[in-house]
């Protein structure tokens, strides 16, 4: 499934109408985000928590791959659509270190307060997106591949630097990718959000299926072959 959003030209008309949530509601959210929590130094621009609050579409230092996919879904199918409602603004914090906030216009007007009439299309969108979040977790499955390949590359490039893995040959520029592919086509488990990835037999099996043998490591290779019952590489024969 990708969540899309509305269409342009009618945004206006079609986030207010078709959107779900109660004006009470919405007004609800809206001075929520803009309240400024306790003990908060901000130095930024003096229409926060006036006219702007947090949306709450975040990025921390160590993000999951879900929270990388759905805020570059948000960015590119959100933000875009209201340029000049939303800005990136960078905070630190004891305990994550680094965020990066996406901040939103909530009212449109300072003076007439919040009421419905007054808080920002880019708002209740933004709220939409929340609820779809909560109903789907996700807004681009694509995006969430993406996130989840890369990962696994990376992680992949880092566990082949063990004493485990000198066997495999990953000379060749795109080893790990082939590693992966190997991987995937044995149908090994790999969730880099859960922390949970192949182990050494399942890494060596794929490693094996995709011809990354290192010459240099014969024995081993003869042996694995013997143990799984499977056919010694004619390089080793």
């Amino acid at each position: 499934m990708t969540w899309k959003v509305v269409e342009k030209e009618s945004k206006v008309t079609d986030i207010r109408q078709e959107y779900g949530g109660s004006e009470e509601y919405i007004e609800k959210m809206a001075t929520e985000s803009m309240r400024r929590p306790d003990d908060f130094g901000y130095w930024g621009d003096d229409d926060m928590f006036r006219t702007w609050g947090f949306s709450g579409i975040d990025l921390v230092r160590d993000a999951t791959c879900l929270d990388k996919a759905n805020w570059e879904a948000f960015h590119r199918d959100i933000v875009q659509e209201y340029p000049d409602d939303f800005r990136v603004e960078n905070f630190g914090h004891w305990a994550v270190g680094s965020v990066d906030r996406t901040l939103v216009r909530v009212l449109n007007d300072e003076e007439a307060g919040i009421v419905y009439d007054n808080i920002s299309d880019a708002f209740i969108h933004t709220l939409s997106v929340h609820d779809a979040i909560a109903e789907h977790c996700v807004l681009d499955e694509t995006l969430l591949a993406e996130e989840e390949y890369q990962a696994n590359i990376s992680w992949i490039e880092w566990a082949s630097s063990s004493k485990e893995f000198e066997c495999v040959d990953t000379s060749d520029p795109s080893s790990y990718e082939k590693w992966l592919d190997g991987l995937i086509d044995n149908e090994s488990y790999m969730c880099p959000d859960a922390d949970e990835y192949p182990d050494d037999n399942e890494m060596l099996l794929a490693a094996h299926y995709q011809g990354m043998w290192s010459k240099d490591f014969k024995e081993f290779w003869v042996e694995f072959c013997d143990r799984q019952e499977l056919e010694v590489p004619t390089l080793f024969k």
